[in-house]
């Protein structure tokens, strides 16, 4: 899953010299471009204390919908990592190369302000480059940082997006042991003070007319159920899952995990309980999985069942029929076709939205029967990923996440294949097209069949 939060201020400051005077008073709050710069002075002197003239950034998010998404359960409180996202914004001026940046939370509370003029520097305000507020002076000038729990990124040609991980940062402003004050950007210490002039890197910034630009951060995990109970395997290590529902709404079970409680699962077949195992609670809310290995050999009968309690009482008697696998006499890599069985042609900006996929194979061939219904099977990938494009423009929005943490790996049930998506990463009245990817035979399967939605 990948959720973005969006700046709810940002601006840049800078000591830039105008005939040799600092222009220090000046504001840019409303301006679409965040400009990071560093141009040497023409004496040759090097600093931002002698003539050079430098900027740094200033961007500051609302954390609350991260804070309230962990404490609803909808988010786990661990695992997850926060990325701090900013995308170049082209410009006719020359860029720096091969430099660095350094990215560090801000001590001091500071003011967006409302300046815009980038070009003669008349618009005052706060914040700037000597005061934080109308009424606060920076500590040191050009901004207060801390210099524990920094950041950086490298660039090699300079128009590079930044896309860095902050989770050191960002989970201290959510457990309260540092001040969310927001992140100060800035060309290395050494970078500003030497004699190289590094021109002019600018980032889209919160004002932007490009949604998908502005500067954002971007919390990831892999929320992916993969719960066996239609796949599971003899000799193989399965997972069965628990849906805890109160009045219909996922509910922790309580006591679990408190004064040494476990929730177990009893596996039986026909004579009795085979096996006991540990389950443990997801991290999301209402949601208990238990991972079993059920040795191929001999069992009573082929039906088995799954039986959920904690201190006496069941909550849970479930049904699955484990099989084996083998081999084959063919390799033939299968082709899939896929429909999204809910897929509506538009959706609200708000909405936390459940796609269920109905898949099967391109050859599937049912033989004809004479009856009043028929019943295709909806095939189950284990392992599937979607991705999420901008229709019109072609870009990726929501990029594949196979990596470490598989940010857009699809979950799956007895029921098929699914993902969850919060709609309000993207930009109402644009066109979003979802292309979904197969991990068959060790290899990525593409399949691209316009699953066109827009938000209004």
């Amino acid at each position: 899953m990948i959720y973005r939060i969006f700046p709810s201020k940002d601006t840049f400051i800078t000591d830039v010299k105008k005939s040799a005077v600092p222009q220090t008073g000046s504001n840019f709050g409303a301006s679409e471009i965040l400009d990071l710069f560093k141009v040497s002075g023409v004496s040759g002197t090097t600093g931002y204390a002698a003539s050079s003239s430098i900027s740094r950034l200033l961007i500051q998010w609302d954390l609350s919908e991260l804070a309230s998404l962990t404490a609803s359960g909808k988010a786990p409180s661990t695992g997850s990592t926060y990325n701090l996202k900013l995308f170049d914004a082209r410009h006719s001026g020359k860029m720096p190369t091969s430099f660095d940046i350094e990215i560090a939370p801000l001590t001091t509370a500071w003011d967006e302000g409302r300046g815009l003029d980038n070009d003669t520097y008349l618009d005052l305000g706060a914040a700037n480059w000597d005061k934080a507020t109308t009424t606060t002076w920076w500590t040191s000038t050009g901004s207060d940082f801390s210099t524990t729990n920094t950041a950086s990124y490298s660039f090699s040609l300079g128009n590079e997006n930044v896309d860095v991980d902050i989770s050191s940062i960002v989970g201290a402003w959510l457990t309260g042991s540092l001040v969310n004050n927001g992140l100060m950007i800035r060309f290395t210490n050494t970078e500003e003070l030497n004699s190289t002039n590094y021109y002019h890197k600018k980032f889209h910034g919160r004002e932007t007319s490009f949604f998908d630009k502005k500067p954002t951060i971007e919390m990831k995990w892999d929320d992916s159920i993969k719960d066996d109970r239609a796949t599971f395997l003899f000799g193989v290590s399965s997972s069965l899952y628990l849906y805890n529902k109160q009045r219909g709404q996922l509910t922790n079970i309580s006591g679990v995990g408190t004064s040494g409680q476990v929730l177990s699962v009893a596996i039986n077949d026909l004579s009795g309980t085979i096996q006991n195992v540990s389950a443990s609670h997801t991290g999301l809310t209402g949601i208990y999985s238990a991972s079993i290995v059920l040795a191929t050999g001999s069992h009573s009968g082929s039906a088995f069942s799954d039986r959920w309690h904690l201190n006496g009482a069941t909550y849970m008697t479930g049904a699955f029929t484990p099989h084996n696998d083998g081999p084959f006499s063919s390799n033939n890599q299968q082709q899939y076709i896929v429909s999204i069985k809910n897929l509506k042609k538009n959706y609200e900006n708000s909405e936390l939205v459940r796609f269920n996929l109905f898949v099967r194979t391109r050859n599937y061939n049912p033989a004809v029967v004479l009856t009043g219904s028929l019943t295709l099977n909806n095939t189950i990938i284990e392992k599937g990923y979607y991705r999420i494009d901008n229709f019109t423009t072609g870009k990726e929005v929501i990029p594949l996440g196979t990596g470490t943490i598989e940010t857009t790996r699809l979950s799956y049930d007895q029921n098929g294949n699914y993902f969850n998506f919060h709609m309000n990463t993207l930009a109402k009245k644009e066109l979003y097209n979802i292309v979904f990817f197969f991990q068959i035979d060790g290899q990525l399967q593409k399949i691209n069949q316009d699953f066109k939605f827009k938000l209004i």
